[in-house]
């Protein structure tokens, strides 16, 4: 099986897995915490491809690490695939008449997610890392990873 197909069948699973447990969750719940290192070894290692130049393919884009996405000359090739993010928010978050909501993260980032996740980012706690799968290159888009987006409230 070559590389890239065996990567994407990883990631497929890792993220099946991981995220049928954590969408029945609340965010700010213990229970969210239990599966955090399922993120935590999944970030690490689409960095480590992503160091390499060795892309996942999730859904027939591309999937960076933010750390090798900022750290290339030319992004431009890149516009239109997603990024994988894990930081901390920052500032306090906006919520567009648009029907979205931004957030500011210590990397100095504006993340735009959906209006269902409002109620889901207003109680994170700021202390904590979390991780999104986002649109490049304006990190439009978000998935805000471990949450139950069925039962949000918008």
């Amino acid at each position: 099986m070559k590389p890239k197909k065996r990567a994407f069948w990883l990631f497929s699973l890792l993220v099946l897995l991981t995220l049928q447990n954590l969408f029945s969750l609340d965010f700010n719940s213990t229970e969210y915490r239990k599966y955090l290192p399922n993120l935590e070894s999944f970030h690490l290692n689409i960095q480590q491809q992503s160091i390499k130049r060795d892309y996942a393919i999730f859904n027939g884009y591309y999937l960076i690490s933010y750390e090798s996405y900022k750290d290339l000359e030319n992004k431009k090739p890149l516009f239109g695939h997603v990024v994988l993010y894990s930081g901390y928010i920052d500032d306090f978050i906006k919520i567009s008449q648009f029907g979205g909501v931004s957030l500011y993260t210590k990397d100095n980032l504006r993340l735009s997610f959906p209006i269902r996740v409002y109620d889901n980012l207003y109680y994170y706690d700021r202390e904590d890392r979390f991780y999104t799968i986002c649109f490049l290159p304006y990190f439009s888009d978000c998935i805000l990873l471990g949450i139950d987006y069925e039962n949000s409230l918008f």
